[in-house]
Protein backbone atom coordinates (compact mmCIF):
# COMPACT_ATOMS: atom_id res chain seq x y z
CA UNK A 1 0.00 0.00 0.00
CA UNK A 2 1.45 3.38 -0.98
CA UNK A 3 1.60 6.23 1.54
CA UNK A 4 0.21 8.77 -0.92
CA UNK A 5 -2.50 6.47 -2.20
CA UNK A 6 -5.98 7.95 -2.29
CA UNK A 7 -8.62 6.21 -0.21
CA UNK A 8 -10.79 6.02 -3.32
CA UNK A 9 -8.07 3.93 -4.99
CA UNK A 10 -7.79 1.51 -2.05
CA UNK A 11 -9.30 -1.89 -2.03
CA UNK A 12 -11.57 -2.79 0.85
CA UNK A 13 -8.79 -4.99 2.24
CA UNK A 14 -6.28 -2.11 2.03
CA UNK A 15 -8.70 0.19 3.85
CA UNK A 16 -9.39 -2.40 6.56
CA UNK A 17 -5.64 -2.93 7.01
CA UNK A 18 -5.08 0.80 7.34
CA UNK A 19 -7.86 1.14 9.91
CA UNK A 20 -6.51 -1.85 11.87
CA UNK A 21 -3.03 -0.33 11.85
CA UNK A 22 -4.28 3.05 13.08
CA UNK A 23 -6.42 1.47 15.83
CA UNK A 24 -3.50 -0.73 16.97
CA UNK A 25 -1.18 2.29 17.12
CA UNK A 26 -3.68 4.27 19.20
CA UNK A 27 -4.26 1.36 21.58
CA UNK A 28 -0.50 0.94 22.01
CA UNK A 29 -0.12 4.66 22.75
CA UNK A 30 -2.86 4.51 25.38
CA UNK A 31 -1.46 1.35 26.96
CA UNK A 32 2.07 2.79 27.01
CA UNK A 33 0.76 5.98 28.61
CA UNK A 34 -1.04 3.98 31.32
CA UNK A 35 2.05 1.83 31.90
CA UNK A 36 4.25 4.91 32.29
CA UNK A 37 1.81 6.44 34.78
CA UNK A 38 1.76 3.25 36.83
CA UNK A 39 5.52 2.95 36.67
CA UNK A 40 5.98 6.56 37.77
CA UNK A 41 3.54 6.08 40.64
CA UNK A 42 5.40 2.97 41.77
CA UNK A 43 8.71 4.82 41.58
CA UNK A 44 7.35 7.74 43.58
CA UNK A 45 6.02 5.34 46.22
CA UNK A 46 9.39 3.59 46.41
CA UNK A 47 11.17 6.93 46.80
CA UNK A 48 8.81 7.95 49.60
CA UNK A 49 9.33 4.60 51.33
CA UNK A 50 13.10 5.00 51.05
CA UNK A 51 12.91 8.55 52.40
CA UNK A 52 10.80 7.36 55.32
CA UNK A 53 13.24 4.53 56.07
CA UNK A 54 16.18 6.95 56.04
CA UNK A 55 14.26 9.37 58.25
CA UNK A 56 13.51 6.62 60.78
CA UNK A 57 17.10 5.37 60.77
CA UNK A 58 19.01 8.67 60.66
CA UNK A 59 16.48 11.35 61.58
CA UNK A 60 15.51 14.35 59.52
CA UNK A 61 18.14 15.64 57.13
CA UNK A 62 18.52 19.41 56.89
CA UNK A 63 17.71 20.88 53.51
CA UNK A 64 20.31 22.63 51.38
CA UNK A 65 19.31 26.09 52.64
CA UNK A 66 19.88 25.05 56.24
CA UNK A 67 23.26 23.53 55.39
CA UNK A 68 24.40 26.71 53.63
CA UNK A 69 23.22 28.86 56.55
CA UNK A 70 25.11 26.68 59.04
CA UNK A 71 28.20 26.78 56.85
CA UNK A 72 28.15 30.59 56.69
CA UNK A 73 27.75 30.87 60.45
CA UNK A 74 30.96 28.91 60.99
Amino acid sequence: MLNNQSITEMTLQDLESLIDKIVDEKINQINLSKYNQIERTELVNKIHNLQESLKQKYGVFPDLTELLREDRER
